[in-house]
């Protein structure tokens, strides 16, 4: 609030000069920083992977979104460790941070550390996976299994409803593995009945697990028309291993994610298809939605974000940074 001295006395002047700067200097103490105090807050972030492209695209994201929100951040990784995880969050309790976004490591074992913020009365978000409803104040993501389907509709299209699929899929337990599993099953199943899964195997996502994994795969089924990773890096092992063996482009290699290993290697010819998650835009939005909340408005229980089919008909409709 401001006032204007425009009295003649000079005792009043002064008096309302002081009165001024009192009111100010509580305004300030009230709203520093952007928008409302916001950078009175800390949250504490617990992303799955450290190394994971995907992840450092979300790195990069939140703490882009922090610096803008004035807000600090305190970012682990649980390594898809469930008993990490739960140290990252119980130490984040400890320290009285004012919300919590995870990427649960495992759908049941992450809920006694989710449970934990809540009888603290710290509201805690899943974001790039989710856990029980009953225990997340938000999930911001979307429903996974609809990205199963969509990527068996893609797979059963280009092969012509025909030949055998090899799942390489994440680990057991994360909740977007099994719900991108079941999903792309059921379409397979109900949908597409010429072809068939003939290889299946749980993973971690790395790129020399799924070497291995697409080794074995190969190696027991020959004839393969279609390989599912369950995201962009475990495809890029799969192409390593379909150009070592001089069957690029003979097999088709479907990715998730379309971080920036995925988007080049479409772009390159390599990889026939990703779905773009945006993590780094990802990463912004789950931020944001938490500062919403802090601040006292209803962002709901899901809050969807925004995704991309590429392959060769689209890759070249989007530069790497409007869906990264």
């Amino acid at each position: 609030m401001r006032f204007q001295n425009r009295y003649g006395s000079v005792a009043v002047g002064f008096l309302i000069a002081a009165l001024t700067f009192l009111v100010a200097a509580c305004g300030e103490d009230e709203s520093s920083g952007d928008e409302g105090g916001q950078n009175d807050y800390t949250i504490g972030v617990d992303f799955s992977l450290a190394s994971d492209p995907f992840f450092v695209a979300m790195t990069e994201g939140v703490e882009d979104e922090a610096e803008e929100l004035g807000v600090e951040l305190l970012v682990t990784y649980s390594d898809y460790d469930p008993s990490k995880q739960i140290a990252n969050i119980e130490d984040f309790v400890t320290r009285g941070v004012d919300g919590i976004l995870a990427s649960p490591a495992d759908v049941e074992a992450a809920i006694p550390a989710f449970e934990e913020a809540g009888a603290a009365e710290i509201p805690i978000m899943s974001i790039a996976d989710h856990t029980d409803p009953d225990v997340e104040t938000s999930f911001i993501g979307a429903p996974w299994g609809e990205f199963g389907a969509d990527t068996a509709e893609w797979t059963c299209d280009e092969a012509g409803g025909k030949g055998e699929i090899a799942m390489l899929k994440g680990p057991a337990g994360v909740s977007f593995v099994e719900e991108m599993e079941d999903g792309y099953k059921e379409y397979i199943s109900s949908e597409c009945p010429g072809m068939s899964i003939v290889f299946e195997v749980n993973v971690p996502t790395t790129r020399q697990d799924a070497v291995k994994a697409a080794q074995d795969a190969l190696t027991a089924h020959p004839d393969l028309t279609a390989i599912f990773n369950q995201i962009d890096e475990m495809a890029a092992g799969t192409i390593q291993v379909l150009e070592e063996e001089q069957r690029l482009g003979d097999v088709l290699v479907t990715g998730f994610n379309g971080d920036k290993v995925g988007y080049d290697l479409v772009s390159e010819g390599a990889l026939d298809m990703t779905i773009a998650l945006e993590p780094y835009h990802w990463a912004r939005l789950g931020l944001k939605t938490m500062v919403d909340y802090l601040n006292g408005e209803d962002v709901g229980k899901l809050v969807r974000i925004d995704s991309v089919l590429l392959d060769q008909t689209t890759i070249d409709d989007y530069s790497y940074d409007e869906i990264r």
